[in-house]
This record gives C-alpha cells, structure tokens and sequence, in this order.
C-alpha cells in the first residue's frame, strides 16, 4: 500500500492538525484506490531515519476511506503542542492497519497552523523589541527608545524679582500641520479573460511511400548511457519511470525511482531529486537619497503634546483562492494480440554496427579563451549556462556572441532600485515660552477594503490516447539455401534533447528539441511545432530551465539629518482623501486550444521469406554505443565515489564531475574535480522593516514648582510651535476595476474533427489478388476478385468505426481533370458494353483496402485479363471524421 499526504486549511489557530490523504493498493504496475474503513498509525521522530525506538509522538484513529481518500485530525488523543514546541523539524511515519510503517517518512517541518499563535493573544514572552533594527525594550524591560511622551519633567522654578506688574502671556501656539493621508483604496477586480484565437489551419499529409521488403534482423546494437526523458509539467495523476524529468514551480527535478506516482517533487526528497533551481530574489537597490533639512522656525513657548490618537484596526486579509482539481489521467491504450511464432530460420549473418544514440549536450565546464568547443558543447560563465551553435568554436566570449552560443540556464536578475527614504525628523524645539493650549487628538483613518481573490484556472484537456498499431502477418518458413544477408543496424540509443538555440517563429521544431527564450530554457512537446511562442504556448513548449526572479525592492533610505526647528504654521487644513486604490490586474490569458492528432502510423513492412540454413557467419563486431551524456546521482554524498559526467545536487546548485573515482571532493571547493551546471540564484537582501509602533500614551505633567514673587512685567513671549497634526484623511474609493484583458493570439486553424490522407497508387502497386463480397441474402453471398492497394492509416481507430465515418475519393480522368474527386464505390460501363469497370474499398482498423474489378455484363463476350491488366495511376483522397456516440 501506498499514502499520499496533503495538507489542509482552517480559519481558526486550532490546537489539532488536519492530516489528508489517499491510500492506494499496488497490485501488479497499476494502483487501486482503497475503500472502506482503515486503522492508521501516526508516529513524529527526529530524523528521516530514526529507529523505531526513537518515536516522540504516537496516535491511532480508525478513518473512513473513499476512492483512497481520508482525512484525520491529529492531536485528538496525544497533545501535539508540546512536542511541535520543542521541535521544530519533524517527520512524519504512516502505518495502515498491521503492514510496516510506509517509507520514505514524510517531512512535517511547517506546521498548517501556529500553534504556538495563541500566545501573543495573553502574555507575550519576547526577549527584547526592535524597530527598524533599533532596541526600544532591551531584555531588562528598560525603556531605550524616544522619550517623547514619556512622563514629562517638572516644571521649572520661576526666578525670584521686585514686586511688579505680571507678563502678558505668549500667544497660542497654532493649529498643527495637515494630517497624513488615509490608507490607499483596495485593488480593483480582475479584468475578464480574454477570448480564445481561432485554431489555425492544418498542413496536409504527404503521400505514403512504398513499402519496401524487410530482410532478416541482425542483432541489436548496444544502446546508448541511460538519458533523461522529459515529460513536461509534474502532474499528480502520472506514474513516472526512473530519470523520468519535470518542471514544478519554476524549477526542474529527476525522478530517483519506478513507478513514481503523487509524489510532489519539491516535498518528496526521496523520490525526486533537484536538477535546475530557479534563481532567487536579486540583490536590494541602493539607498534612496536623505530627506532635506527644515528652515529654522521661530523660536516660541511648546504647547502640551496632543494625546495620541488610538492606532487603525487592521485590514481583513482577502480569501484565499481555490484549489483548481487535478486533471485526470488519459485512458491507457489497449495492446494488440501477439501474432503467432514462426517457425525458426536459419541463424543469418551478424548484423552491422548498431547506429550511435543521439547527440546529447556535452558539458566542458568553465568557459576558457583557449579550449575549441564543438557543436553542443555546454559550459558556464559568470553564473549562467550556455551551449555551442558551431564547431571549432575558439576565443568567442559566450555572453557576447549570440551567433556562436545561447543561453541555456540564465542567472537571476538584479532587482530594483530602492525606494527614497523618508524626510527628516523635526528640528529640536525653540526655547520655552509660555504654555500654548492642548491641541485635539487626530482621528484614526479607516482601513481599507480587503482585494478580490483571484479566480480558479480551468483544468486543462485530457491527451487522446494513440492508437495500437496493427501486428505484421507471420512469414512462411522458406526453403533451405545460403545464407541470408545481413540484419538492419541496431537499434538507436535513447532519444535526448537537441538544443536548437534562440527560438524563432520561422522555423518548424520536432519533439524533443530545445531553444531558448527570453532567459529561459524550453522543451519541445510535439512534432512540426510550428509559430507556437514557448512562453505562451503550454500545450506545445514545457519549461526546462526558468530565468531567475528579479530582486525584490531595497530597503528604505536612512533617515534625512535632523533640519532646524521649524517656522510657525498656518492653521492646518483637514487631510487629504486617500489615494485611489490601483487598477486591478489584467485577466488571465485564454485556455490552450486542444491538442493536435496524433500523426499516422507509417505502414508495415512485409516479413521477408527465411533463408535456407548456410554456414554461421563469424560474430560481427559490437553495435557502437550512443555518445556519453551526464547521469544525473541525485544529492552529492561524501561516501560515494562518482563516475566522469555524474551530475550532482549541492546547495541548491547542480554540478557535473569532470573525473573518474571522484572520491569525497565537495563540488563548491573542487573545481578541478567538478564543474557548475546550473547555478542558484544570488539571494536577495533582507526585505525592509515593518513600520514603527504605534506612539505610547502621553505621561503624567510634573508637578509645579512654587510660584515666585512678582517680578516686572515681562516683555511678550514669542508665539508657541505648532501644535499636534490634524485628524487623518477619510481612506480612498476603491479602484475601477481592470480592463478587460486582450483576446489571446490566433490558434492554429482547426479541422473540425476531419482528417485526410491522399496517396498515388500505380498500376505494380494494385496486387493480384484479394476478393469483395456482397451478401445477396441470408447465408449466400457474391464474391468477384480484385486487385487490391492496402492504405495505413493510423487515424482509423475503432471508436471512428463505431462513432465516425470513412469517406474515399478518388480522380477517375486525371488527364481531363484533376480536380474531380469521385466517391467511391465507383462504375463505369465500358465502351463495348460488356463489362463495367468498378473500384471499390473496405475499412478495417488503421487501414483501408482498395478494390479493382471488371463486372461482366455480357457472359459469352471476351474481357480483359484483370491480373496482368495495365492501370492507369490513380490518385486516392481518404477522409477520416471522428464523432461521438449518441444517447
């Protein structure tokens, strides 16, 4: 049995965990679901590979399962908190009912749910608090920040004098500065999606060649190393066969094992291993320039600090989106029965050299001015990949000759600039005049309005199934005679990518073929692919190595140096209204049209007669082995010793070995025994600080010193600073919503479920001889003998029989017209009237029979010989349209 875990959401900060799965049955290659009611065994140890005896936490819960799938929530029984507490990686064992516990465990380093959240709800157990890198509270709970509204000092003494007439009291400092704008508006809705473009027009099928005689087969030569096979996107409905390759969030990964089946490639360590990373966040931008300095103010007595306003409520996060469903997997095609055994011919002589496996990619490493690369060669520099366009390539700088190399793995993007940083604080205050009134406390602006989620992309098309090509009839054993020649070569090694450089639209790519785009590597997915744009088009192109993101935003700019105490203001006007929320983001791009058909299958050869027993040629010399291409090892390990051309995963990077017995050298210190493949992205700086707390209460004013005695009447205090800001501004209208996003680029021209085939058929072509039937009542039937041309073709599968129709035209005077198609069945009464010529076909699975017959009229007259008679060469036109049942 087998257990694929999920995880699961909830809105709450629950003290449980939900744990989901499917359970599956092995039986033979194909695995069943389970149903019914199973007991399961959770168990969390330290390590991937703790014993037994090492087990922290254990629970058993008897769960419901449905087509395999289960849901459980742990900690029911056990607490979970503490032992999540102490521990902050896990993993995660599974038993179903009495078998052994599943392997490989699975990592339970995130937790869904902080369970530890529920404590900044009472008390919290911080050490010290920092904002903006700077220690207000240090581990003692001393107060290091500012002062400023703080219990304020005692007032000061006033000097004694002679008895006089008292001062006139300073004027009241002015209303404060305008209040900060409200919270920018939410975004506004996703625009609609754009149309899809019309599918584009289908090329016609060439004209079957003829068949040519299949001799005797040699042996096979050896096949080439074991390559990697790439199969696109990483689905969960797919088994994948070892060094089987992927792309998953914008990285690749190779498959470590057979019958690899729902094994998320970036959490499943044992089963998939990384081959290329994307690159990560660039580098932060430079420091913004410091805010200028205040003009001094005039100097005038402070008035009492306002109290502070009361901070805003936070917005309410937007809903997450939903999960799109999984597509599932295509129907597996039937195989075809096995024909009947020959009888055993005589041994034939060896076979030729069996023909080299593809040229893959040959990787040299480091890029020197002094090394000759030849066609396909790979190296790195300056932390990209590129591959060799020509042979003899000497002295020509990768990055930039695009004529000799391509981009095969590009590095990560710097990122932008930073943002200027904010204006200086105020200036220190002027000297103490007379106290100014207390000025009103600002309002708190409103939050803003949470943004639209985002709606769930359409599951893509399920692939039709290719069709099961027809078994060869079984050849008649031959008479004894000499030796028969020698076999065919052997067969190719297995097919690699062929790098083909920069993509261009003009060119016509087949499977496998690779280019690069934009800084990003792409794979082929189909034959003829044609104008199809590899960032757009993901029915066509499957990612193979993804540019790096560029670098999120640098940090804010240091604080402007502190400006002079600023001049008296004017009486502050209410704030602004908030900024208008931004324009939402454009829609998503229209579906992929639906796959092209498959191509037909080419026809079979006959089997060739078995030649008489001779003598037993001499062995014949070992097929030549494809040329050497890099196996990937998964993880780099200090205690396996690895081959020339190994690839290995360290650190997010991948490495190539350039030696044998490489033994213990750690790739990222030995590069004279390894060589950078694909290198991990440079990380980006620390991304900048929360905003600063929420200003403390305003403390306690000091108590008054005693009043003096009457002095002189003192001359008029300058006017008091200003006072506290004004109320915050109401928050901004949402934003309009996005424009509706552009209709997607015209697809390929459809055939509206219609295919045709067209071949010419001469006179040697039509074989003597087969029969056509017609049942002229219950149990009788008449029979004529033809000559007969058998047409392959693929497209006629056994539900186009049953649900479609087959159609065969045909240009009865092509040296009249040529554009006269006719349909057949097709008579045509000869001039003597003695006969009617009468061509004719039938339908069986992958292949149509045409028929050649004369029809006597005239029993006593004398008609042409049919098997030596002399045709005229035809050509056929089959149309093949696929259908669906009716109810």
């Amino acid at each position: 049995m087998c257990a694929l875990p999920f995880a699961a959401a909830r809105a709450d900060i629950p003290s449980t965990i939900q744990e989901t799965g499917r359970l599956f049955q092995i039986s033979g290659s194909t695995p069943a679901p389970l149903n019914g009611s199973e007991q399961l065994t959770f168990r969390l140890y330290p390590e991937q590979g703790s014993p037994a005896s090492a087990v922290l936490w254990t629970e058993t819960d008897t769960v419901t399962v449905a087509d395999g799938y289960f849901s459980v929530e742990l900690g029911t029984q056990t607490l979970l908190a503490p032992i999540l507490r102490s521990s902050p990686q896990l993993w995660l064992g599974i038993q179903i009912n009495s078998d052994v516990e599943l392997q490989p465990r699975f990592v339970f380093s995130s937790v869904p749910y902080a369970v530890l959240a529920g404590d900044v709800q009472g008390t919290i157990n911080p050490t010290s608090i920092r904002i903006n890198g700077v220690t207000v509270i240090d581990a003692n709970g001393n107060w290091l920040g500012n002062p400023t509204g703080l219990t304020g000092s005692a007032g000061p003494t006033g000097p004694a004098g002679p008895a006089g007439a008292a001062g006139a009291s300073g004027s009241p400092g002015p209303i404060g500065p305008m209040g900060p704008a409200g919270p920018a508006g939410a975004p506004g809705a996703n625009g609609a999606t754009g149309a899809q473009g019309p599918a584009g027009p289908l090329g016609p099928t060439g004209p079957a060649g003829v068949i040519g005689a299949t001799g005797p087969a040699g042996p096979a030569g050896a096949a080439g190393p074991q390559g990697l096979t790439f199969q696109g996107g990483w689905s969960s409905g797919i088994s994948y066969a070892q060094y089987d390759a992927v792309s998953y969030s914008g990285s690749s990964y190779i498959s470590l094992i057979s019958a690899n089946f729902g094994q998320q490639p970036n959490l499943s360590p044992g089963s998939w291993s990384l081959l290329a990373q994307q690159g990560a966040i660039g580098p932060a931008g430079t420091t913004g320039p410091a805010g200028t300095p205040g003009a001094p103010g005039v100097p005038g007595p402070a008035g009492p600090a306002g109290a502070t306003g009361p901070a805003g409520a936070p917005g309410i996060p937007g809903a997450t989106g939903a999960i799109g469903l999984v597509g599932p997997a295509g129907p597996i095609g039937a195989t075809g029965p096995a024909g009947p055994v020959g009888a055993t011919g005589a041994t034939g002589a060896t076979g030729a050299p069996g023909t080299p496996g593809a040229q893959g990619l040959s990787f040299q490493g480091n890029w020197s001015t002094a090394t000759s690369y030849a066609l396909d060669d790979a190296v790195s520099y300056k932390g990209s990949s590129y591959i060799s366009l020509i042979a003899s390539n000497l002295a020509l700088q990768p990055d930039i000759n695009p004529a000799s190399w391509a981009v095969l793995a590009q590095q990560g993007a710097a990122g932008p600039t930073g943002v200027a940083g904010p204006a200086g604080v105020p200036g220190t205050p002027g000297a103490t005049g007379a106290a100014g009134p207390a000025g009103s406390v600002g309002a708190t602006g409103p939050a803003g309005a949470p943004g639209t989620p985002g709606a769930t992309g359409a599951v893509g098309p399920i692939g039709a199934t290719g069709a099961t090509g027809a078994n060869g009839a079984t050849g008649a054993t031959g008479p004894i005679g000499a030796t028969g020649p020698a076999g065919p070569a052997g067969a190719a090694g297995p097919q690699g990518l062929t790098f083909q450089g920069g993509w261009s639209s003009g060119v016509s790519y087949a499977k496998y073929d690779a280019v690069s785009y934009s800084g990003s590597s792409y794979i082929s997915l189909i034959w003829a692919n044609f104008g199809q744009q590899p960032n757009v088009s993901p029915g066509s192109w499957s990612l193979l190595a993804q540019q790096g993101a560029a670098g999120a935003a640098g940090a804010p700019g240091s604080a402007g140096a502190t400006g002079a105490p600023g001049a008296v203001g004017a009486t502050g006007a209410a704030g602004p209204a908030g900024p208008v929320g931004a324009i939402g983001p454009a829609g998503a791009p229209g579906s992929p049209g639906a796959p092209g058909a498959t191509g037909a299958t080419g026809p079979t050869g006959a089997t060739g007669a078995t030649g008489s027993i001779g003598a037993t040629g001499p062995a014949g010399p070992a097929g030549a082995a494809g040329p050497q291409g890099l196996t990937f090892q998964g993880g780099w390990s200090s205690g396996v010793s690895y081959a020339k051309n190994d690839a290995v995963a360290y650190s997010g990077s991948s490495y190539i070995s350039l030696i044998s017995t490489n033994f213990g050298q750690q790739p990222n210190v030995s590069p004279g025994s390894w060589s950078l493949l694909a290198q991990q992205g440079v990380a980006g700086a620390t991304g900048p600080a929360g905003p600063a707390g929420a200003t403390g209460a305003t403390g306690a004013t000091g108590v008054a010193g005693a009043i003096g005695p009457s002095g002189p009447a003192g001359a008029t205090g300058s006017i008091g600073p200003a006072g506290p800001l004004g109320p915050v501004g109401p928050a901004g209208a949402t934003g309009p919503a996005g424009a509706t996003g552009a209709v997607g680029p015209q697809g390929p021209q459809g055939n509206a479920n219609v295919i045709t085939y067209v071949a010419s058929v001469t006179s040697a072509q039509f074989l003597w001889n087969s029969q056509y039937a017609f049942n002229t009542s219950p149990g009788s039937y008449t029979e004529y003998f033809t000559r007969y041309y058998d047409f392959p073709i693929a497209g006629i599968t056994q539900d186009v029989l049953d649900n479609g129709t087959v159609q065969v035209f045909f240009v009865p005077a092509p040296d009249v017209n040529t554009n006269q198609w006719m349909p057949l069945p097709y008579t045509f009464l000869d001039g003597s009237a003695n006969f009617y010529y009468v061509v004719a076909y039938e339908t069986t699975p992958g292949n149509v029979r045409l028929h050649f017959f004369f029809e006597q009229i005239n029993a006593s007259a004398t008609i042409p010989v049919l098997s030596n008679y002399d045709m005229e060469t035809t050509k056929f036109k089959v149309v093949v349209t696929t259908g669906t049942a009716g109810p």
